[in-house]
Formats: C-alpha cells, structure tokens, sequence
C-alpha cells in the first residue's frame, strides 16, 4: 500500500527562509522512506514558493501552495493553525518539517491535533520491512536512541544530511494553490483526545514563570476564593512550584473551558496545543511580542502586580 508523505515548509517569511534544510529534508525523506508507489507532497506559502519553485518541482509529486489574504502576516501560532487546517482534510501517513524552531512548533502543535507520535531532531531514518525507525540523540548527546513509532501519523523534525545525490525523476510537481486564508479563518479541530474539563467553573486561570512568588500567592488566593481552578505551564512544575497534575500543554494536559485567562505565559506552542479547545483566551503579559497574544481574544499589556493588587 502506497503512503501519503507531507514536508512541510519550515518558513512563512520569504526574508527569512533558509532554502537547504528543507530542499535537503525532502530528499532525504524521498531517499531513505520512499517506496516507488508513495507519494511526496510539500506544503509552503506562497511567497515563499517564489524563491524555490523550479527546485522543488523537481524533488516532489504534488505541491501545495497556500495563498495568503491580502498579504496577510503570520505568527508561529497562526502558520500552525492554517497547516493542521489543511491537513485535517487530507490522508497523511507522515508528516516531516526541518528541524527548526518553527518546524519543531509545527510537530509539538500537530502532535497535539491529531493525538499523533512526534520524534523530534531526528539525526536518521531507516526502512526495515515497512517500519519507519527514527534514531536521535537523548539528553546531552551522550546516548542514541532508535525509535519506532506505532501511530496512524507519524510527525518528525530531521536534521537532514546535507550530501545527498538527488534521485532523477521522469516528471515535474504538480501545483495546487490554495487559498488558506478564506477556508480556514475558523478552523475547526477534530481531535479526540484526553480533555480535562472546568465548564463547571467556566474560567481557568494558568500562571507561568513570568509571575513571581508575591504575585502568584495572590493569585492563588483569589483563585481559591472564587473557586477557580488554577493551572501552570511547564517552567513552574519543573520548579516544583506546582504539582505536575496541574501542567497544561504538549507534555501535560488539554482543558476545556468557556475562559481561560493566561497570566505571565510566554504562550509557546507547547503550552497552546494544551488550551486548544479553550471558548476564549485572555493574555496577561507586558511582553507585546509573546506569541500568546496571537491566540488571545483579548490581551492586557500589564504585570500580574498591576491587577492583583
């Protein structure tokens, strides 16, 4: 049986995209998972596809070209939203990004939505009788793990090797653009997996390490008093501030909530994949630039000193 392979583009900004990793992933994914009957299909931007179009109709089966609105700027978190809007609707058996910061927010946030086995900064792929083995490094780089993964969709970022002899191919890509920005302003997300749910109380307040201790004792309190639940994003259970039980994100938990009120969360995709299902998001964070104001509906540029009082 023929596999649905994507390679999704790890840029959104043309000044800002780096052209051989990702030329290299996928020929390295054609190279080492490919059998002759599976198809290689690459995801990118638009503006980004003017600087390497003739290169990738040449190392592909099918390109998907998504068409932004009015030139529409994207964040991190918005690039993410409109990838898994797209590939909600398609049959993907792996989905490859180069390991980079965003390609590796693509894979935590893509993780999370189709409830998915993730392997991230792979160093090497092998094919053993239709089994996918993805070998990385462990903590420090002082032992190599060989990994196999079980889930319908498999999700890895590569550190593709960079002497690779292309294989010759007898025709070019196809080009289907889309136009992402019109289809997917509401995407809808179709996972199932564990959700905790707060309706009860409708409003969960997250605290994260830009709250400190006086601060987050007051919060604590009102919290309480209004019987809210509170929960934390990873830097304040690694800390041992708060117990693990109480950890939203990619490693942690999903919730379910009418409000949740994020106060001094960077807001990185890790931790959104877990709010995904959450009605509405209020930021509290004087950083303008955290990505967790791009999922807010509403964003207050203040301390938690400011407010709790």
């Amino acid at each position: 049986m023929s596999k649905s392979i994507y390679v999704i583009c790890d840029s959104y900004d043309k000044n800002e995209y780096n052209f051989a990793p990702f030329i290299y992933t996928i020929l390295y994914v054609r190279n080492t998972v490919c059998g002759i009957s599976d198809v290689v299909n690459v995801l990118i931007t638009e503006n980004v596809f003017e600087l390497c179009n003739e290169e990738l109709q040449n190392v592909c089966d099918n390109i998907f070209v998504m068409k932004m609105r009015n030139n529409e700027k994207l964040s991190n978190y918005r690039y993410c939203e409109l990838v898994y809007g797209f590939l909600s609707d398609q049959v993907c058996d792996y989905i490859f990004t180069p390991s980079s910061i965003i390609g590796r927010s693509i894979c935590a946030w893509l993780s999370g939505k189709f409830n998915a086995g993730v392997t991230a900064d792979v160093l090497s792929l092998e094919n053993l009788d239709g089994d996918i083995f993805y070998k990385r490094a462990t903590t420090y780089n002082n032992l190599l793990a060989k990994i196999v993964c079980k889930s319908k969709i498999q999700i890895s970022s590569i550190q593709a090797p960079t002497d690779i002899v292309p294989q010759i191919r007898k025709r070019i890509a196809d080009i289907n653009y889309i136009n992402v920005s019109e289809e997917l302003n509401d995407v809808v997300f179709r996972n199932e997996y564990y959700t905790e749910s707060y309706d009860m109380s409708g409003v969960v307040i997250g605290i994260g390490r830009g709250v400190g201790e006086r601060d987050r004792t007051k919060i604590m309190e009102y919290a309480n008093k209004q019987s809210i639940p509170i929960v934390c994003s990873r830097p304040l259970v690694e800390s041992g501030v708060i117990p693990y039980s109480r950890q939203v994100g990619q490693s942690g938990k999903s919730i379910s909530c009418n409000c949740y009120i994020a106060i001094g969360i960077s807001g990185m995709i890790q931790h959104l994949v877990g709010i995904v299902n959450c009605k509405k998001v209020i930021s509290i964070n004087p950083d303008k630039n955290a990505p967790i104001h791009d999922r807010a509906d509403v964003s207050i540029f203040l301390k938690a000193s400011d407010i709790f009082i």
